[in-house]
């Protein structure tokens, strides 16, 4: 709206196909620019970043090592954080190797147009998934810094942070876990899958609620307090179970637009999870569904079981999904319908 009061606005567009065309893209890492309305998505297996245009849904390659994984797709994520203030995309590079030893993981800095700064890594990450970000060092670990957290799936202390100013700038460190509590703990053996910033706390879901990888998991609540140093220590509770009928295992989080509630991806499912109450039985409902079981909700393309990040569109009722090879996929959250976005 401009002075006069003139209103303009332009349709969203989406160009939508079947999974199985090949124009589709895979997509491993997602997130919006929340004051431009502009979707980044990372291709793990390619190591590319891609920037679409907001009003023709083109899809432009904004970062590329020019070479590909050297291990299948799906056990490289590449997750990404978007900076809408210093407008730059932070991406997780995870590149892995058949030596577990041989893994490594870069942070990457990429501006909108390409230019991009590396963070080496120290060694001591060895895979990383879901990365948020504390532009204004909010969380008491993050020592009044810019910081980005991530999970490191492989490691016990499953829950890293790698500081981007300060006076640990280009440090990465490892935060918290194992929590020696089979209620809470989210080491590598439980299957962390994705991480939110809640509040003052880390919110972590994992995929398994025992160490021998059986029973459904739970989201683990990472608070901080100050030791008599003055050192952040992290304290550790269990936030909510997963009661609905049919879940499987969370794959990737993403807040409602006012945070009083996470969607959760399942297998096939996308769950509403209401926070609003104190109890760890929290009430969930189905948004959208591909599979029969509890019910089929919405039209359009299967989820499949390889979503790896989801996005809320900044203004519109929409939740994007990193799908893996299935592309990129548009939810409405109104009719849980489905669309296939070609690029």
């Amino acid at each position: 709206s401009d002075g006069s009061g003139t209103l303009e606005s332009k349709p969203l567009v989406l160009n939508t196909v079947f999974p199985s065309e090949t124009n589709t893209s895979y997509v491993s890492g997602i997130g919006f620019d929340e004051d431009d309305e502009i979707l980044f998505y990372t291709n793990a297996y390619a190591q590319t970043l891609h920037k679409v245009d907001k009003y023709s849904y083109r899809a432009d390659e904004v970062f590329s090592t020019g070479v590909t994984q050297q291990l299948s797709s799906g056990k490289a994520f590449w997750s990404l954080a978007v900076d809408s203030v210093e407008n730059q995309v932070y991406i997780a590079a995870d590149y892995l190797t058949d030596d577990r030893e041989g893994n490594r993981v870069d942070l990457l800095t990429v501006t909108y147009d390409g230019n991009f700064t590396t963070y080496p890594s120290d060694d001591s990450l060895k895979s990383a998934r879901s990365l948020v970000l504390d532009h204004h060092g909010d969380l008491m670990t993050s020592l009044n810094a810019k910081a980005v957290y991530l999970l490191d799936y492989i490691a016990t202390s499953g829950l890293q942070t790698w500081y981007l100013s300060g006076d640990f700038e280009s440090l990465n460190n490892s935060t918290a876990g194992p929590t020696g509590d089979t209620e809470t703990d989210f080491s590598g053996r439980y299957g962390p899958k994705t991480t939110l910033i809640y509040n003052d706390s880390l919110l972590v879901a994992r995929e398994y609620s025992s160490p021998n990888g059986r029973g459904i998991g739970s989201i683990t609540q990472v608070k901080f307090e100050s030791d008599l140093f003055g050192s952040p220590v992290p304290s550790y509770t269990k936030f909510s179970n997963f009661n609905a009928s049919g879940f499987q295992k969370p794959l990737a989080m993403a807040f409602n637009r006012d945070k009083t509630a996470i969607y959760v991806a399942d297998v096939g499912r996308i769950w509403e999870l209401d926070i609003t109450g104190d109890s760890v039985d929290k009430p969930m409902r189905l948004i959208s569904s591909s599979n029969i079981i509890p019910m089929k909700l919405g039209s359009g393309p299967g989820l499949g079981g390889a979503i790896s990040e989801m996005a809320l569109h900044p203004v519109h009722d929409i939740l994007y999904i990193a799908a893996g090879a299935q592309g990129l996929i548009a939810v409405n959250l109104a009719t849980g319908n489905r669309s296939a976005l070609a690029f």
